[in-house]
């Protein structure tokens, strides 16, 4: 089992969108979908979602800029 990576982030301690993905063996786009329904879910029950999902952005390979969630 992979152990997961954990780092500072605006003063939080939190792990990337991607790592967890590829932790639980589901395409990255898949588990967007999921969070996004947990933000819903947060948001109807009056949870703020950025506190347990926070936004954050990257290149990938081909340079371009895609959405990564923290968390």
């Amino acid at each position: 089992m992979n152990k997961l990576e954990v780092y500072d982030f605006q003063g939080q301690k939190v792990t990337d969108s991607r790592v967890v993905a590829e932790m639980i063996g589901v395409q990255h786009k898949n588990l967007l979908q999921k969070i996004k329904g947990y933000e819903e879910i947060l948001l109807s029950s009056k949870f703020s979602s950025v506190e347990f999902f926070i936004p954050n952005e990257y290149k990938d390979s081909k340079g371009e800029v895609e959405i990564c969630k923290n968390y």
